[in-house]
């Protein structure tokens, strides 16, 4: 008796995940899994797939480009918009983050990618 007891505390209190952590959609957790999601799209060439899977957490969270994990989401989205050929969406996104200077290079770099596809696009 004492072992089934002790079993089952085990399971509820010690393997299982921590309350509230799975449930979070703006947790670290989750966005790194939205983003692995976002990535096997890519992988196969479904840019617009790994788009909507990113949008996903904006419609959900704020994101501020000063923190790491919300940096890459951002960076992931805009690089994704631009190989989905939105480069209007690309510039849209990128630009609100670059301009609050809260920013890495690479969203500057990404940026500037997707303003001159968009320029030679539209001549």
């Amino acid at each position: 008796m004492v072992q089934k007891i002790l079993f089952c505390f085990l399971v509820l209190f010690v393997l299982s995940p921590a309350q509230g952590a799975e449930s979070d959609p703006c947790g670290v957790a989750s966005k790194m899994d939205t983003r692995k999601k976002a990535k096997r799209f890519a992988t196969k060439k479904e840019f617009k797939k790994a788009v909507h899977e990113l949008e996903s957490i904006l419609e959900k969270c704020s994101l501020d480009a000063s923190i790491e994990d919300d940096a890459w989401v951002i960076n992931d989205l805009g690089f994704y918009l631009a190989k989905a050929g939105d480069y209007p969406e690309c510039v849209k996104l990128l630009q609100g983050f670059v301009d609050t200077k809260n920013h890495n290079l690479s969203m500057a770099h990404n940026l500037e990618l997707c303003k001159s596809r968009e320029k030679n696009r539209n001549p």
